[in-house]
């Protein structure tokens, strides 16, 4: 009888160990799951994260390409309003606007100026018949009335951004005929669509180019089937005219302008380039010297020489090079004009200040600016010498 309560106990402690034990058992299963949840869930999330992601990618791979077609249809837009032959309405240096005149060049060509209702057309119009009838003459031939509005422009016309120089209403439009006429202050603008609207007026073709960046504009007119080029603004200031770019070939233009030629037709004329018209025979480079110091004495503007060798037309750049190192308070420029692969005709052009361009300082005071300025950074040096 006394063994009972040692077998109840140990029955006891089995009963309870197997409970603890299967507890912890279904413990461990437990968590187990538990743990194959969290990994399912992990595995679910990585590939939500992953398609997400994936997602994302596609979705800015799509934008960036739809961003991409609308920029190439933006550039193919663009490249197409270009491509087209009538610029009169291009914009120049962001703020000068070329404008049509061919409406105002119709009513004086059918002599209905009542056709024009615009006030600033009409005041043109106006304006460019009293210069038309003052300029040209009967019997004239085209280059010749080309020729008498070219005069006209580059000896009457001052290039001048500044449009406070003028008065009035007609002062805000440097950039077209209206305020040109008046004002006779022009910008690059204003030279080329007044010269287009005189050659409208005589019945001669012309358009107005314009250069690859739209900052600066000119002519072409069309003369006995050819095309020149024509640039009034850089022709102008000196109150007679350089005729430097007066129907120049394509050739010839390109030395110093630059544009499109898929805009505008192709310039191949010479017949009446102004260079090669009035070109006088030469048969020394070494004259040249000479010739230059007779234009400073006796103020000539230009002169055009013919040469019989292009190879002399190195000697000739060193000679007028020495002589601009000589003449430093002279402006002197140098252009060469192609004739064919013998000849060549070269273009001398100097400027001369007066004194109301040059200021008011006396000699003293310039000698006083050298002596200071030689005290602080030293004697001048010319390293081109």
């Amino acid at each position: 009888m006394k063994k009972t309560p040692v077998i109840i106990a140990v029955v006891l402690t089995l009963c309870i160990a197997a409970g603890i034990g299967a507890g912890i058992i279904y413990s461990i299963n437990q968590n187990r799951d538990i743990a194959d949840q969290n990994s399912e869930i992990a595995k679910e999330s990585r590939a939500i994260a992953e398609k997400l992601a994936k997602k994302i990618e596609t979705d800015e791979k799509d934008k960036q390409e739809a961003l991409r077609k609308e920029r190439e249809a933006e550039l193919k837009k663009a490249e197409e309003d270009n491509k087209v032959e009538d610029v009169e309405n291009v914009t120049i240096g962001s703020r000068y606007q070329l404008i049509d005149t061919k409406h105002i060049a119709k009513a004086y060509l059918e002599n209905k100026p009542e056709s024009l209702t615009d006030p600033k057309d009409k005041d043109t119009y106006e304006e460019a018949v009293k210069i038309q009838k003052e300029i040209i003459k009967d019997g004239m031939t085209d280059y010749q009335k080309e020729l008498a509005v070219y005069e006209w422009l580059v000896k009457n016309v001052k290039f001048n951004m500044d449009s406070t120089l003028a008065v009035g209403d007609y002062s805000a439009f440097p950039d077209r005929p209206y305020g040109v006429l008046h004002t006779k202050n022009a910008v690059c603008a204003g030279f080329a669509s007044t010269f287009r609207l005189f050659m409208q007026m005589n019945n001669i073709e012309c358009k107005v180019v314009h250069d690859t960046e739209c900052s600066h504009s000119w002519d072409l007119v069309k003369l006995d089937g050819d095309w020149y080029h024509v640039d009034c603004t850089f022709d102008a200031g000196n109150g007679s005219g350089y005729y430097k770019n007066l129907n120049l070939s394509d050739k010839a233009f390109m030395a110093s302008h630059s544009w499109d030629t898929s805009l505008f037709p192709a310039a191949k004329g010479t017949k009446y380039t102004y260079a090669l018209l009035n070109a006088k025979k030469t048969d020394d480079e070494m004259k040249i010297p000479g010739i230059v110091k007779n234009m400073q004495d006796k103020k000539i503007y230009r002169t055009f020489l013919r040469f019989d060798d292009v190879k002399g037309a190195e000697l000739v750049s060193y000679i007028m090079g020495k002589i601009n190192e000589r003449t430093p308070a002279t402006y002197i420029d140098t252009t060469f004009y192609p004739v064919d692969d013998k000849e060549y005709v070269v273009g001398i052009f100097m400027g001369f200040e007066s004194g109301e361009e040059t200021g008011s300082l006396t000699q003293e005071q310039m000698d006083e600016v050298e002596k200071n300025v030689t005290k602080y950074f030293g004697q001048y040096i010319d390293y081109y010498e």
